[in-house]
């Protein structure tokens, strides 16, 4: 439903974290987001049109909410995004494990309910609606 998730979440892989697998690198964690001066933590890019729409302030706490469940991020508004899409870093967010890594960030991927390509298998990572608000 548009009313109620009126964007479309497209999770990235940085750089610096190629998907996750440099996550447990402290040095890697120093230069995460340089576009949106942030490390060590998730971000979700928003925006600054709807980041205004939303009553969401750069920086702040934001609940990003999917009808599969809701993580918990920090807002960075970030012109180059389109009005319709929000953008998150994969690669934070684990659970377990030890490292600098446990215990930081959100995963996008727990509100993404994943369906697979029929043809090769792989999981099919296309936007899911969500909604962004103040924590």
């Amino acid at each position: 439903d548009a009313a109620l998730y009126p964007a479309a979440l497209y999770p990235f892989e940085t750089l610096a974290l190629n998907g996750g697998k440099g996550a447990e690198r402290g040095m890697l964690q120093e230069i995460l987001g340089p576009h949106v001066k942030m490390r060590w933590d998730s971000w979700v890019e928003i925006n600054p049109e709807k980041a205004r729409e939303w009553g969401v302030a750069d920086g702040a706490l934001v609940w990003v909410e999917s009808p599969v469940g809701k993580v918990l991020a920090r807002a960075k508004i970030y012109p180059g995004g389109a009005p319709e899409s929000v953008g998150m870093p994969l690669g934070l967010g684990r659970r377990a494990g030890c490292g600098p890594a446990n215990g930081r960030g959100a995963n996008p991927m727990e509100i993404i309910s994943v369906e697979h390509d029929s043809l090769s298998g792989a999981a099919s990572l296309c936007p899911v609606s969500v909604k962004v608000y103040p924590a």
